[in-house]
């Protein structure tokens, strides 16, 4: 998918990346010889291939096919960022990772491919946390958290405090679309958290904080199976 700056806000869902995964749906359908207007037979296709990747058996559906950039419209003038939030999506699109398995691989993965930009520790109260990456892409300091549980406050948190204290020139929250089970993260939680901070703001000194959530075939086929 593109790398276009959208104009919403959290209660806005991106219609557009609706539209493109509905259209997904019908060419996986189609390819497979399936009607899609055939509701009974494209569910049971979908289930048996859900089915198949929640037993491990199918990981080809971890394969990335696009990437969801969101930003408070607030930011929506600086795109001093944007070289490396590309560079970010397309890392993000060539690598397969199996999200059930949590973060820890992805994070592990990111350092390898980008510089450190610095100690990950930061300091937030009387405790320090820790950033899942501190990074380079394309001379910015990228902060990044990558999250699968249903609790972001942490990772907001941490992110903002980066941004905050200059040590990164933006933060950036990793989702995938749809959560791996109910209630965990998702683009939507994720998206909620970020726009709560500058819902209405005209302070953007602290700098930006982004969320990219990454859309998978296992997305396609779930949206299938939904009612």
């Amino acid at each position: 998918m593109s790398l276009i700056w959208n104009k919403f806000d959290a209660d806005r869902p991106n219609e557009a990346v609706i539209m493109w995964i509905a259209e997904q749906c019908q060419r996986i359908l189609i390819d497979n010889s399936i009607n899609p207007t055939d509701i009974d037979a494209a569910k049971m296709f979908a289930a048996n291939e859900v089915k198949a990747y929640e037993s491990g058996s199918n990981d080809k559906l971890n394969k990335a096919i696009g990437i969801d950039i969101f930003r408070p419209h607030e930011f929506g003038s600086d795109l001093s960022n944007d070289n490396s939030l590309d560079e970010l999506q397309k890392w993000l699109l060539y690598k397969t990772f199996d999200w059930m398995k949590g973060s820890e691989l992805i994070k592990i993965e990111l350092n390898k491919s980008f510089p450190a930009a610095g100690p990950t520790n930061i300091k937030g109260g009387r405790v320090r946390h820790s950033l899942d990456n501190l990074v380079t892409i394309n001379n910015r300091k990228v902060a990044i958290e990558i999250e699968t549980s249903g609790n972001l406050d942490n990772g907001f948190f941490t992110l903002r405090q980066a941004v905050r204290g200059k040590k990164a020139n933006c933060g950036v929250m990793i989702v995938p679309w749809m959560a791996e089970k109910s209630g965990r993260a998702d683009e939507g939680k994720a998206l909620g958290k970020l726009d709560q901070e500058f819902n209405g703001s005209n302070n953007m000194e602290d700098g930006p904080i982004y969320r990219l959530a990454v859309i998978r075939l296992i997305d396609v086929y779930r949206r299938i199976l939904a009612p």
